[in-house]
């Protein structure tokens, strides 16, 4: 069931107060923000959690180790617990108090009103499946979907993603936008290589007919060699569109593939942009994990605001601490667990783990995300079985060749030799068992001889 209680204030967000948990109660954190504008520079907002502090002296004594033992990777700033830090795009921006203040308490009221949206969203959803309004149902789907698409960071990823602008991406299905973009870019292709030949011929036409014009014949001639060309262009068009068929099936089984390798190869460029990674003798014994929240700006500037609630050993204890109280706490903020000292990528993160179902936490699910997920399943229950015939397929014709080793091993012949004997209507299948049945090795090849020479025919002088 979902929590009967209203969300946080806007100055209670984010705050975990007191807590009989020792991850919790640090005096400050030691982090790194990168974003366009901040050092290091970033396409979009990210941090590294550096180091838990017990009180101020401990963290002026932290802050100077860090700064010597991670030279020139960014500035290393303080974050205190139970309160926010917010990335913005440039450094102006990160120390003008006049701008984080009013930024911040936009982006806490933005989300609290996000919140409230969704509940109210899937309770009109509800009321209208249940008295059999389904076009409501439809368009307030349509508006979230709409609405969604319209987010800055969201514009961001699918850009990042090569997403096209008439795909719409639903949350936590980005997978389908990037297969279906891909399908309208190779369609896109094939109608612009038709047009381009169809031009070409009708220009090579128009010229033959010209050409003869000018000649003093009638052009029939040239205008029918312009037509045959233009039939064998057809038919090459036709042959390049069933090349098409054949690498979309391909595609089609390998876009949980295709997409896991995308993925690597954002984070593999992410790593790339990002500073050298955290030296060994930097790191702090117990501290390996971080809880920590953030409200992403919806604008196109992609600013961000975070939270970090607490450190821990492992990703057992953090995630026990999570469930039994943080999520209690923090109410509506979703926490994450993070690694320490590696750089996060906050948008990454929510493109990878937004969806519908989640969109009210512990409530059934909508008429329109039951029919997303039909989608998804049936489209992974297609690929599962594409999957398993391919399998099945490759493991039949192995395990056919290696029979036919053998086969041709027992009788001392070629695989050509092998080949021809099976294709032979006289001969067959049935003569190879004949063959490979008898025991005695001097009998069997003399029979082995004997039929081939039967297929070559009487000899020639």
């Amino acid at each position: 069931m979902a929590r009967n209680r209203e969300p946080a204030t806007i100055e209670d967000l984010g705050k975990v107060g007191t807590s009989f948990h020792g991850g919790i109660g640090f005096y400050g954190v030691l982090i790194q923000i990168g974003h366009v504008g901040q050092s290091p520079s970033c396409s979009e907002p990210c941090f590294r959690i550096l180091r838990f502090t017990q009180s101020k002296k401990d963290m002026v004594r932290a802050k100077k180790e860090l700064e010597a033992k991670l030279g020139n990777t960014g500035n290393i700033l303080h974050h205190m617990r139970d309160e926010f830090t917010l990335i913005c795009t440039n450094l102006e921006r990160q120390v003008d108090p006049n701008y984080v203040w009013p930024k911040a308490t936009q982006l806490k009221r933005e989300f609290l009103d996000h919140v409230r949206y969704i509940d109210e969203d899937f309770v009109n959803n509800r009321r209208a499946r249940r008295t059999g309004n389904q076009e409501e149902a439809k368009a307030r789907y349509t508006e979230y979907v709409k609405r969604f698409n319209k987010i800055g960071w969201v514009k961001y990823m699918r850009k990042v993603h090569g997403i096209r602008e008439d795909v719409d991406v639903i949350p936590g299905m980005h997978t389908e936008a990037e297969t279906q973009s891909s399908e309208l870019n190779r369609r896109d292709a094939k109608a612009a290589k038709k047009a381009a030949a169809a031009a070409a011929a009708a220009a090579a036409a128009t010229a033959a007919a010209a050409a003869a014009a000018a000649d003093g014949s009638d052009g029939a001639d040239a205008a029918a060699d312009s037509k045959i060309t233009a039939v064998v262009d057809a038919d090459d068009a036709d042959d390049d569109d069933a090349d098409d068929a054949d690498d979309a099936d391909d595609a089609d089984d390998d876009a949980d593939d295709d997409a896991d390798d995308d993925a690597d190869a954002d984070a593999d460029d992410a790593e790339r942009a990002a500073p050298p990674p955290f030296p060994e003798n930097a790191r702090q014994s117990g501290q390996r994990f971080a809880a920590v929240s953030y409200i992403l700006d919806e604008s196109d500037e992609m600013e961000m605001l975070l939270y970090i609630h607490a450190v821990f050993s492992s990703e057992k204890m953090a995630k026990a601490c999570v469930v039994d109280e943080l999520n209690d706490k923090l109410y509506p903020l979703p926490v994450d667990v993070v690694d320490m000292y590696q750089w996060i990528y906050p948008l990454r993160m929510t493109w990878e783990n937004n969806s519908l179902s989640s969109r009210v936490d512990g409530l059934e699910e909508t008429c329109a995300e039951t029919m997303l997920q039909d989608s998804q399943a049936k489209r992974r229950e297609a690929a599962e079985h594409n999957r398993t015939l391919k399998e099945e397929a490759r493991k039949k014709k192995k395990m056919d060749a290696e029979v036919q080793r053998q086969l041709c091993e027992r009788l001392g012949i070629s695989a050509r030799e092998f080949t021809d004997i099976i294709e032979n209507e006289e001969m067959g299948t049935t003569s190879i068992i004949q063959l490979c049945k008898i025991e005695d090795d001097a009998e069997r090849m003399a029979g082995v001889r004997a039929l081939l020479d039967r297929m070559a025919g009487p000899a020639t002088n």
